[in-house]
């Protein structure tokens, strides 16, 4: 009979607040102790421009300024419906 399988156990966390409050920081900390940092809005970043939006809409203030190919939504809302930052090990 085989040995039972060995389960191993990593702590998964995952970061929510506010725009401006630390997020991609807490994350790029846990990144050097080890740390996966994972970024669940990527896909939707990356969708967007196959939208037709252009990168500059993506960064910066832009990103929190409605745009009309989203009905008038920002792309900034779009990736934070998404889910939020999450960092694992």
């Amino acid at each position: 009979m085989p040995p039972p399988a060995v389960i191993t156990r990593r702590p998964v966390i995952g970061l929510a607040a506010l725009s401006g409050s630390g997020k991609s920081h807490a994350a790029a900390t846990l990144g050097r102790i080890g740390f996966v940092t994972i970024a669940f809005a990527a896909p939707i970043k990356d969708m967007l421009p196959a939208m037709g939006l252009p990168d500059e809409a993506l960064a910066g203030a832009a990103k929190e300024a409605p745009h009309p190919l989203l009905q008038g939504k920002s792309p900034g809302s779009q990736c934070a419906a998404s889910a939020p930052s999450g960092v694992a090990s």
